[in-house]
């Protein structure tokens, strides 16, 4: 599709802000231009995008730093990818649509959800990166 853009290149346009978000939440580099996902409160309709302090800015991260840590043997289960409608990708077969748009929906990237220790199934994530970062 021609018409297609990135969820960063869309924030800019929908949310009327100055800059492209390149500020990642999980790593320290900063600079040119990377695939960029939201970070959201929590996993299900209600979530909402974070915002960072003290800035007020909202949180992203980098596609590849989340999807990484997502599949890595020692941190996954620390991060989740939800759709648009904030079901977790690993819960997608609870998803049930005939329509085409819906179903692309149901299995699109969207935004990422940090684990959360409310959540029992949930490891820790703040733990699992202290304990792996300087391996």
């Amino acid at each position: 599709r021609l018409d297609w853009k990135c969820l960063a290149c869309r924030f800019v346009e929908e949310e009327m802000e100055d800059e492209r978000p390149n500020f990642c939440v999980l790593c320290s580099h900063q600079k040119d231009v990377h695939a960029m996902h939201p970070v959201y409160t929590k996993v299900g309709p209600h979530g909402k995008h974070i915002k960072r302090m003290p800035s007020g800015r909202k949180a992203w991260v980098h596609t590849l730093c989340a999807m990484f840590l997502r599949s890595h043997r020692k941190t996954i289960g620390c991060i989740h990818v939800c759709n648009k409608r904030g079901i977790c990708t690993d819960n997608a077969h609870e998803y049930d649509s005939n329509d085409d748009d819906e179903e692309e929906d149901a299995t699109y990237a969207h935004h990422f959800v940090f684990a959360n220790k409310s959540n029992p199934l949930d490891k820790s994530w703040v733990d699992v990166m202290k304990q792996h970062r300087n391996e």
